[in-house]
């Protein structure tokens, strides 16, 4: 489910080799690398990323922000560096090489260096985040992330490895203090602090970082400005100034971005998910999709505009759980996964309705039950549990409504089923079951007010499909099914009437 300005410029052709961050000397100033401070000593700016760009020695900065994300200017990889926002998403046109953690480029020791795979530019401000072909490890810390605008006047950290005074092209990293001016919606205006201090070009895409209790947070990334003191510009020119783009509007696509995830697949391009799940983690009326690869990475894919489904997010790296299901469990209207850790124990995830989830609850010890789902089974709008025990009873337990539930019950004996799911098919407050027997056929069981369930009805024969889940995925209030076709890997949705029955079946996507 893959989908899932015309500002006056500042020095013709600043973007076109891309540069910022350096401290750089102006006219009569001594160099950057002799400024006390400038070239930092320990791994406080590990996270300054320098990209080197095509084969001609064209070079930007960018900062890390994620294992497997840097973030730098889109003017780095535009076309036409005066045209940022047309940069297409994808695969970069020249080949990009990124080194993060090594302040010395020319010591050829430390550090993480590797290409970059995909970008994911913005339309709105000259950004891009680029994906590492390999992620960063661990000793490379990303950098945390400013939620606030910097104000005017406030003092902001920029670093890059740009030209200097006398450098054309610099290896080491230069830090310099600036201060804020004028704040706009997407950016922001920058005055050197020092008069040996100037943004250059290879430093454009570089961050600039707001110092809070000992740590560093972005705030903005360089995108261009007037190099003055730079090598290469005309003596003429005095101003040091710069203009910067905003990331601290955006911190939120910044991480979202970042959890994108790629499930692994065969050589047949397939994933083979299991534990595939449908409820709205979203709050948007419109099911998302939860499921497990076989690296035992849990991914979400968020239902997007129309009738797609966006690009999947990781949720966590080790799912060493079975029995997924999800549910409002704690009455909160807000969808929590249900699992089975290998203990035995059933865990509770509350949702917090944005995609995420809080850490694990024990439900309960002993979970030895299959076939475990989740809903309002008696209209009392509090989440029950069904589940198969080793004998064949189908079992319930009653929500309190606060995430607990009561002692169970027998449903039936002899639940000879498998897939089973819940779902309100026929609008009437109940949740009622759906299962398929051994000879493919899918049966419903309508739920009846005094707490049983009718006679099993035959949905349709052939049911050769698996990862069965149920959830109203169009937004129309009507559940419909979710199942994988495993002859040829494709997600298919019946979209339900309301009414208990379904539609002929559409593809959402292939390689499940």
């Amino acid at each position: 489910m893959s989908k899932i300005r015309a500002r006056r410029p500042w020095t013709a052709g600043l973007l076109a080799t891309a540069a910022v961050g350096a401290i750089v000397s102006g006219p009569g100033a001594a160099p950057a690398g002799a400024v006390p401070g400038a070239v930092p000593g320990d791994a406080s700016f590990a996270f300054t990323a320098r990209l080197s760009v095509g084969d001609l020695g064209r070079s930007c900065s960018g900062v890390l922000v994620d294992p497997s994300w840097v973030v730098t200017a889109a003017s780095c990889f535009a076309d036409d560096p005066a045209q940022p926002t047309a940069l297409q998403a994808g695969v970069p046109k020249q080949k990009t090489t990124v080194t993060v953690g090594r302040n010395d480029l020319a010591t050829g020791a430390g550090g993480h260096i590797t290409e970059i795979a995909e970008l994911l530019p913005r339309t709105d401000r000259d950004l891009v985040m680029a994906r590492l072909a390999q992620p960063a490890p661990a000793a490379v810390a990303p950098v945390a992330l400013a939620t606030t605008a910097p104000a005017p006047g406030e003092d902001l950290v920029a670093a890059g490895y740009g030209r200097t005074r006398t450098t054309w092209a610099n290896e080491q990293l230069h830090t310099a203090v600036f201060t804020a001016g004028t704040v706009k919606p997407t950016g922001l205006n920058l005055a050197a602090k020092t008069a040996d201090a100037a943004i250059c070009k290879g430093d454009t895409g570089g961050p600039a970082l707001r110092q809070v209790n000992g740590h560093y947070e972005l705030a903005a990334v360089h995108s261009r400005s007037w190099q003055g003191g730079c090598l290469g510009t005309p003596a003429t020119e005095t101003r040091t100034g710069a203009y910067d783009t905003r990331t601290d509007d955006i911190t939120p696509w910044i991480r979202e971005t970042s959890r994108r995830g790629y499930p692994a697949r065969d050589a047949g391009g397939r994933a083979h998910f299991t534990q595939t799940v449908a409820a709205d983690f979203t709050g948007d009326g419109k099911a998302d999709i939860i499921a497990r690869d076989t690296n035992g990475r849990l991914y979400l894919w968020k239902h997007g505009a129309g009738d797609g489904f966006d690009w999947p997010l990781l949720l966590t790296e080790d799912w060493n759980y079975t029995e997924t299901t999800a549910a409002d469990v704690t009455g909160d209207g807000k969808a929590d996964l249900i699992a089975r850790d290998s203990a035995g124990n059933l865990n509770r995830w509350t949702g917090l309705g944005d995609g995420t989830f809080t850490r694990a609850a024990k439900l309960t010890g002993d979970w030895n039950y299959t076939q475990t789902t989740a809903a309002d089974y008696n209209g009392d709008h509090k989440t029950d549990l069904i589940a198969r025990d080793a004998n064949g009873n189908l079992l319930i337990w009653a929500g309190l409504g606060d995430g607990t539930f009561t002692r169970s019950s027998v449903l039936t004996g002899g639940w000879k089923y498998t897939q089973t799911v819940s779902a309100d098919l026929n609008g009437d407050g109940q949740a009622d079951l759906l299962a398929a027997d051994s000879d493919g056929t899918l049966h419903s069981w309508m739920h009846n007010p005094n707490g049983s369930f009718n006679a099993a009805t035959s949905l349709t024969t052939g049911w050769k499909y698996t990862q069965t889940a149920a959830a109203d995925v169009t937004g129309d209030g009507k559940p419909d099914l979710v199942a994988c076709d495993d002859t040829n890997g494709n997600l298919l949705l019946w979209t339900g009437d309301g009414n208990g029955a379904f539609n002929r079946p559409t593809v959402l996507t292939s390689g499940w």
